[in-house]
């Protein structure tokens, strides 16, 4: 359904003079309530399905990484090898355990509404619960985020360190070995802000009105 036509919907017939009060479709506070909770029904299970889909991402990122592994004598891309597993493990980990709208990165989760979904009395109650859990939530998974984007930062450095230091002997370029998890990191990131921003609920609340009855 396109934002036209919900929009329509959710817009009483007496408020636009311009059109027939015969092509409008009001709806009731009950119907508007069914009409909230099915969209946002079908946007959980679709953000559900792109989750899943995500934790393809790290799994297939990390097959150079195991070649490189296996193939290469260079100490250095070893060690750029195993840093990088590690932070694709850690990035696979946090989509798993997320929210599929969830960064783990508080002024992410905020800027991108994360945090307060719909609005209302259940929205309230949906944002203490989440507080709550956050709040219970193991060390690990509270510092995992930051701590992988530090391990992305100092994979990104390591390429600028002296070449004598870091050349490896291997087929596969150490600039890609590099950059590969922060890359994969930011794609994740911005696919999980991107989710939050649609919010079927938060956005047709504001489009409510009284039903006036006949």
């Amino acid at each position: 359904m396109d934002t036209a036509r919900l929009r329509r919907a959710f817009r009483y017939a007496a408020d636009d003079e311009d059109d027939h009060s015969d092509d409008q479709e009001v709806l009731d506070e009950e119907e508007q309530d069914t009409l909230i909770q099915s969209l946002a029904e079908q946007n959980q299970r679709r953000n559900e399905q792109f989750r899943q889909l995500l934790l393809a991402v790290p799994a297939l990122a990390a097959v150079p990484f195991l070649m490189a592994c296996f193939r290469s004598s260079s100490s250095s891309t070893a060690m750029v090898s195993l840093l990088g597993i590690s932070s694709l493990a850690a990035t696979a980990y946090m989509v798993h355990r997320q929210t599929p709208t969830k960064t783990g990165i508080r002024v992410l989760d905020t800027w991108s509404g994360a945090d307060v979904k719909g609005k209302g009395p259940a929205a309230a109650a949906t944002f203490s619960l989440s507080n709550w859990s956050a709040r219970r939530l193991p060390p690990l998974d509270q510092h995992l985020p930051h701590l992988n984007l530090g391990l992305c930062a100092v994979l990104l450095l390591s390429i600028f360190l002296p070449k004598g230091a870091t050349a490896p002997a291997s087929n596969t370029p150490y600039q890609l070995l590099s950059s590969l998890p922060a890359v994969v990191y930011g794609i994740v990131l911005i696919s999980k802000v991107t989710m939050a921003g649609v919010d079927p609920e938060r956005e047709l609340n504001k489009l409510r009105y009284e039903y006036k009855g006949a």
